[in-house]
């Protein structure tokens, strides 16, 4: 008898089960079926929940399930932790528990054509303690600026002076940053989000769709945050924010770039600081740098905001190893041109 079952983002045990676990991990949007649910939608994708259970303790993994375009080993699929700090959870730190929750995912898997995955951590929840070391490869990515108000509630004497001049700056160039979590207000930011995009010639995994935002809206009212800065009527800039129980983390952000030598971009930090300082939030996440270089320049202009850092890390599982080389040795065949630039990138072969 198998201690696991497959859920949809459909099953109402999905929600069910959360309750099992502790108030942190219950709360975290990451971890809910509303938000997996956006990325089915988005990539006409199927979204699963392998839960194990075994003597009152459970182990939830949640992802993406990918049917590979490439059919000339077979028909065969691949999985991937959304968008964003996601990650197996689960009640027991227990290493034997551990390991027969990732055995049974593995068999689950061998069973069923999946052949690869790919999984993101989350810092918050500290949650790469879960994998089992024999079958995950963990890999540091970049570190994670981040405000713990627990150790301190000052913010803005910890801001390094040029990020206290910048928001000075922006402050008397007459920009103004509100919070407006309406549909129009969802419509622009998605305007301006997408004229970012478009301008910084974003990867296209970046470009999520109108329905995208439609759906957020839709489907986590009351777990989101648009902040907005304005100067003189005009959108220069806004983020929006995710809250998960007592955390916070900064999802999309977007600038409309004539207006950044103001401090825009400065000012819209310091006002959701400023914001989640008054709520009962006491923890927010700023992302990390676009590489893993100490040296990148978003990761610096974080750092101007928080010294306070913790590690990303991401998770590489290969489950039908002779399925996947032969999947990329013939990626390799096909895009030569394109073999270094994408050495390093797990699920290649899905990149056409």
């Amino acid at each position: 008898m198998n201690n696991y079952k497959i859920l949809s983002a459909d099953h109402k045990d999905w929600s069910n089960v959360l309750k099992n676990f502790d108030e942190k991990i219950f709360n975290d949007i990451y971890q809910s079926k509303e938000y997996l649910k956006l990325y089915e939608n988005y990539n006409q994708k199927k979204s699963e929940c392998f839960l194990f259970s075994l003597n009152n303790d459970y182990f939830l993994l949640s992802y993406i399930k990918n049917q590979i375009n490439n059919k000339k080993f077979g028909t065969f699929f691949d999985f991937e932790t959304v968008y964003g700090y996601s990650g197996p959870i689960s009640t027991s730190e227990d290493k034997y528990f551990l390991k027969n929750a990732w055995k049974e995912f593995k068999n689950y898997c061998l069973n069923n054509s999946l052949i690869a995955g790919f999984i993101r951590f989350n810092p918050y929840l500290q949650n790469h303690k879960f994998i089992d070391s024999d079958l995950i490869n963990l890999n540091y990515e970049k570190e994670i600026v981040v405000k713990d108000f627990k150790k301190t509630s000052e913010y803005w004497s910890n801001y390094s002076s040029d990020i206290r001049n910048k928001i000075r700056k922006a402050e008397n160039n007459n920009i103004i940053v509100k919070v407006n979590n309406s549909e129009e207000s969802m419509k622009a930011f998605y305007q301006l989000y997408i004229e970012s995009m478009t301008e910084k010639k974003a990867d296209e995994k970046y470009f999520f769709t109108e329905n995208y935002f439609n759906d957020l809206f839709l489907t986590l009212k009351n777990r989101f945050n648009l902040f907005l800065a304005y100067k003189n009527e005009t959108l220069v800039g806004g983020a929006l924010t995710f809250i998960s129980g007592q955390s916070a983390v900064i999802h999309l952000s977007a600038n409309r770039k004539e207006f950044l030598k103001y401090g825009s971009s400065s000012l819209l930090r310091h006002e959701i600081i400023k914001f989640y300082s008054k709520k009962n939030i006491n923890w927010i996440n700023f992302g990390g740098g676009l590489s893993s270089s100490k040296n990148d320049n978003l990761l610096k202009f974080k750092k101007g905001f928080s010294k306070e850092i913790e590690k990303f890390y991401t998770g590489k599982l290969i489950i039908n190893k002779k399925v996947y080389d032969n999947l990329c040795n013939d990626w390799d065949s096909k895009f030569l041109k394109n073999k270094k630039l994408f050495k390093n990138f797990f699920l290649k072969y899905n990149i056409i």
